[in-house]
């Protein structure tokens, strides 16, 4: 396999994964969130995955993973959401998709 089908491959697997992430997770997400609060976790999280990607390298990636975590906890703990790791998870995974191909 060359890089070309290889990377076409690995970005045909995320805009899956996005999909299921915004299709089904973020659904669950908002049943067990408040409509507002849950746009307002999104929009921190955006903030916080846009402003790791400026910050640190590709191979910084767990840098970059704990930076957004912590940020989201503080923020989510701001805003009284309580969240699980799961949910960050699943939530970061949304928002760096959407940042990195463009989706909703």
């Amino acid at each position: 396999m060359n890089a070309e089908t290889t990377k076409a491959l690995i970005e045909a697997i995320a805009t899956i994964i996005g999909i299921i992430l915004t299709t089904y997770i973020i659904p669950v997400l908002k049943q067990r969130i408040d409509g507002d609060k849950l746009k307002t976790i999104r929009e921190y999280t955006e903030i916080a995955v846009r402003c790791a990607e400026q910050i640190y390298t590709p191979e910084q990636w767990q840098d970059k993973k704990k930076y957004v975590y912590n940020y989201i906890l503080e923020k989510a703990g701001e805003i009284g959401i309580a969240m699980e790791p799961p949910d960050i998870d699943l939530l970061v995974e949304g928002i760096v998709n959407q940042v990195k191909h463009g989706g909703e």
